[in-house]
């Protein structure tokens, strides 16, 4: 037994214009991951919130062209 993935789905979490708001106040520009997958009627969400550069974190998210 199976799951069927019917659709992935990746979001552009910029085109709505929307901010994020954390501890250190609004972020108005973040890159980040977020993917949507529907299977067999249900629908799933993840995300990688890395930050863009890499701090004091070994995982990053790097924009390419």
């Amino acid at each position: 037994m199976g799951i069927k993935i019917e659709r992935v789905i990746l979001p552009d979490p910029h085109a709505s214009g929307a901010f994020f708001r954390t501890s250190f106040g609004r972020t108005f520009e973040r890159h980040m991951v977020l993917v949507e997958v529907v299977a067999d009627g249900a629908s799933g969400w993840g995300e990688v919130t890395a930050g863009e550069n890499p701090f004091y974190n070994e995982e990053w998210t790097v924009r390419r062209g």
